[in-house]
């Protein structure tokens, strides 16, 4: 499994499509490419993990007034 954050495997996934590009290498680019929208949907599912929690624990708090 890979432990680094969604914003450094974006990073990477377009540093490898712009290698594969520069270089002509339709199935690097590919592949970064495929990397950056895979951690594009990680750090979706992160943001809605945590959206989830806050709604939760002001649930659990109760209304504030």
């Amino acid at each position: 499994m890979n432990d680094s954050s969604p914003e450094v495997d974006k990073l990477k996934g377009s540093a490898k499509s712009a290698a594969g590009k520069a270089s002509g290498d339709k199935g690097l680019e590919a592949e970064g490419k495929t990397d950056k929208i895979q951690a594009e949907g990680r750090q979706a599912a992160e943001e809605i993990k945590d959206t989830a929690r806050g709604t939760a624990e002001s649930l659990r708090n109760g209304p504030k007034h």
